[in-house]
């Protein structure tokens, strides 16, 4: 249910290239990728899932943006395959939110092993 609300609300404007080595990031070391622009909240939108077992980090390259804001507003959701919310337990698999600040256009992220996450950056035209 996260996962799909997370989508459905942060579907943007404009599709984005995400790119490694010039590829499509699907499926690339267990990572799967996908980018928006939303001009009515003037932010930038990555979607990244490691489907892998093994928690990863990525260097991601925000190029062809005039400016970018500093603060990247990260939400992640995160949890063993076997895990499930109930309604004893309705909170083990939830969003966590965080921040991070962007260093130029370069940005390093941690994903957790069988993790969704979105990240959010403001954005100049």
């Amino acid at each position: 249910y996260f996962v799909q609300k997370l989508f459905s609300t942060n579907k943007g404007t404009q599709v984005l290239s995400c790119l490694t080595d010039n590829k499509v990031i699907a499926g690339v070391d267990s990572i799967y990728a996908s980018s928006v622009r939303d001009d009515k909240t003037k932010n930038i939108i990555v979607k990244i899932v490691n489907t892998s077992g093994t928690a990863k980090t990525k260097q991601l390259s925000l190029e062809g943006m005039q400016k970018l804001g500093k603060l990247v507003k990260m939400t992640t959701i995160e949890g063993k395959p076997a895990e499930k919310n109930s309604f004893a337990t309705p909170s083990i698999i939830a969003p966590k939110e965080s921040s991070t600040k962007l260093n130029g256009k370069k940005l390093k992220v941690d994903l957790a092993a069988h993790s969704f996450t979105l990240l959010s950056i403001s954005y100049v035209k």
